[in-house]
Parts: structure tokens; C-alpha cells; sequence
């Protein structure tokens, strides 16, 4: 891939969602773009949320991102095995 394109990970519309997996990664109308942060509260009051993969390329994520999903039990980050 080329090029600079990168955007970030605003959160889900299902905030009943138990898996989310943050790609290295996204393809929109034929352009990729590196997913290379996760907004402020992207994933707040996702309750039923359970694991979270994340992709290699993020630089950051924002504050309270998991706030009010405390049902987590699995996080993983690249170079992470499950």
C-alpha cells in the first residue's frame, strides 16, 4: 500500500456487539486507508462487548474508548497470541 491515507476507528452502530476487531486496515470505494487511531468514546457503553483485537498501525486511542463496557475479558494487541 501506498501513500498516506489514515483514518480512524469512530466506534459501532451495534453497541450490543460481544467482538469488535479494529483492522490494520480499511477499503472504501477502492481507496485503503491505515486505521491509525480510536476516537475519543468510540466504543463507550458497548455492555455486552467481550473481546477486542486491535490491528497493527495504531499511534493512539482516545480517552474513556471501553468506558462502561466492563465485561471485557480478552485484549489483544499485535504480536499477541490468544
Amino acid at each position: 500500500m501506498t501513500g498516506t491515507k489514515a483514518v480512524a476507528c469512530i466506534g459501532t452502530i451495534n453497541k450490543t456487539a460481544t467482538t469488535i476487531k479494529i483492522p490494520k486496515t480499511i477499503t472504501y470505494k477502492g481507496i485503503t486507508y491505515r486505521v491509525t487511531s480510536v476516537a475519543k468514546k468510540a466504543f463507550y457503553g458497548c455492555s455486552s462487548l467481550k473481546k477486542v483485537t486491535i490491528g497493527t498501525g495504531l499511534t493512539s486511542i482516545g480517552r474513556h474508548v471501553f468506558c462502561q463496557s466492563m465485561r471485557i475479558k480478552s485484549f489483544l494487541h499485535p504480536g499477541q497470541s490468544q
